[in-house]
């Protein structure tokens, strides 16, 4: 229920710009404390502002790349840190020479790019009506297969 009346409020505001919204038109709504987004945020500003610093460590953190050399001589750009997922299930940023020789890790970062194309595949199917699926079924069926394989 609650999310429904999050939605709600969300395309009532989008109603009131064109069928348009950004996030600081959220958030402004959601200062009153009657609004239905309202608890959607957090107002403590100290807490805030903490959660906001991780924000930009994760930004800062997926900001940097470095030249990789591949076993064939060529290269490419790679981020130097990896977001990788632990056992214990928690996130951490790994630089990518450390996951390349973990095997755990290595298989951590293969289910988040399966995970991601899962997901992109499942956009394109559901925008289908905007026309976005011929342009990209090589993709998604590419997709399609690869998940064949290691199913």
């Amino acid at each position: 229920m609650k999310t429904e009346t999050i939605r709600g409020e969300l395309r009532r505001l989008a109603n009131l710009h064109d069928g348009e919204l950004t996030a600081r038109q959220v958030v402004e709504a959601a200062t009153d404390p009657h609004s239905p987004l309202h608890s959607s945020f957090e107002w403590d500003d100290d807490r805030a502002a903490v959660l906001y610093r991780v924000w930009q460590a994760r930004s800062l953190l997926n900001t940097y790349e470095i030249t990789y050399t591949r076993p064939d001589g060529s290269t490419t750009t790679v981020r130097e840190f990896l977001s990788v997922l632990t056992p214990s299930g928690d996130r951490r940023y790994v630089l990518i020479e450390r996951v390349a020789q973990d095997v755990d890790m290595i298989n951590s970062v293969v289910a988040e790019f399966d995970r991601l194309l899962h997901h992109f595949a499942q956009r394109v199917e559901n925008h289908s009506d905007l026309k976005v699926r011929g342009r990209y079924q090589r993709v998604t069926s590419a997709i399609g297969e690869l998940q064949e394989d290691v199913a």
